[in-house]
């Protein structure tokens, strides 16, 4: 039996009771026509637009996820695709603006590269900028006729420096042969400018130790990196010493968390291997920190712990 229908015919069987379709003809569906329905007030609505051919060939991807194939686009429509989709890095920098401190940092870093782009930022000790070899420890910071003028002029950056950052004390009057401290500068390779500033002084047996004094990096020239060359300048010169088995320090507390990536150890991790002097006493609030940088030092014995020396 044949059943006729508008789009196919089907044969069915009786055999079991089930039919048994075979499409023998078919046709195409009818597409009904488009309604259009009209509103007052409105224009009557327009036939839309068929799509291209190239836009018939393009994947219905998200233009956030994927960019067309370069077979089914332009290049010029790829590469604009592309950085498109490309993250922008200025956009956490405008929603987090830098702190004063770092405004401060970034001004001094910028004026330091305009005004002299090819100056050197070396440690030098203030022995090497006095005239006729005289170490500055030997002699009273107080004749600056023995100085030329460029050290003297560094000197006075110091000073300035050290009353900003010390309570208005001028640590460069310190460095004398009694007290046996010493003044590490870092300065421009012409002596032209100063950048920071390094005490220290050698403190022989029981204590065998390098001490910093005090450190200080001018305002201009922060965040470089120079208060760390400095700490690392004092650091190699204990161990090129074979007298110095520790460097150590008294740091404030804010900056425990600076040397304790440098390797000192706080004052809760030495189990007193280098000792203060008997007329010495750790600063209230401060903590007392050291580095180990040779084996223990022993008074009458060679660097290299061989035998005794006449």
């Amino acid at each position: 039996m044949e059943a006729e229908f508008d789009d196919f015919t089907v044969v069915t069987s009786r055999r079991r009771g089930r039919a048994n379709p075979r499409v023998q003809e078919a046709k195409a569906p009818a597409v009904p026509p488009p309604i259009f329905v009209e509103c007052p007030g409105l224009p009557p609505p327009s036939t839309p637009p068929k799509p291209s051919s190239s836009a018939l060939k393009m994947k219905p991807a998200s233009l956030l996820t994927a960019p067309p194939s370069p077979a089914t686009a332009s290049k010029a429509g790829t590469e604009a695709f592309s950085s498109l989709m490309t993250p922008s890095t200025a956009a956490p920098s405008v929603a987090e603006p830098l702190s004063p401190s770092r405004t401060e940092s970034v001004a001094g870093e910028q004026q330091i590269l305009e005004e002299d782009p090819d100056s050197l930022l070396l440690p030098v000790d203030v022995a090497t900028l006095v005239k006729h070899g005289i170490l500055l420890e030997d002699i009273p910071v107080k004749q600056p006729e023995l100085l030329d003028d460029r050290t003297k002029a560094l000197l006075q950056e110091v000073k300035k420096l050290s009353e900003d950052c010390f309570e208005k004390t001028d640590v460069s009057q310190q460095v004398s042969k009694k007290t046996g401290k010493r003044l590490c500068v870092f300065a421009a390779a012409d002596k032209s400018e100063m950048f920071g500033f390094l005490l220290y002084r050698l403190r022989g047996s029981p204590l065998n130790c390098l001490e910093i004094c005090n450190l200080a990096v001018a305002p201009r020239a922060r965040g470089l990196g120079l208060g760390r060359r400095l700490c690392k300048w004092a650091v190699n010169a204990g161990k090129r010493n074979p007298e110095v088995s520790f460097v150590t320090l008294s740091s404030l507390k804010e900056a425990v968390g600076f040397y304790s990536k440098m390797g000192f150890r706080a004052d809760g991790d030495v189990k007193c291997a280098a000792p203060l002097a008997d007329n010495e006493e750790l600063v209230e609030g401060q903590v007392y920190m050291e580095m180990k940088v040779g084996r223990p030092f022993q008074a009458g014995k060679s660097s290299k712990g061989g035998k005794k020396r006449k």
